[in-house]
């Protein structure tokens, strides 16, 4: 019985560490929204070509 509640113990353990893994990836994320997710992307394709003459 002991080896099976050890088993969920590092499953849990697992788990956790992925979670805040993720958490923090998204909190690290340039990208938070559909909207930022747009801006970065022209603000991207901006820097790709050069600035045309006004």
């Amino acid at each position: 019985m002991k080896t099976l509640d050890r088993r969920w113990l590092w499953l849990l353990a697992v788990v956790l560490i992925g979670a805040i893994a993720a958490g923090t990836w998204v909190y690290n994320s340039k990208c938070r929204g559909i909207d930022a997710c747009a801006a970065a992307e022209a603000e991207s394709h901006e820097r790709d070509r050069p600035s045309e003459p006004r």
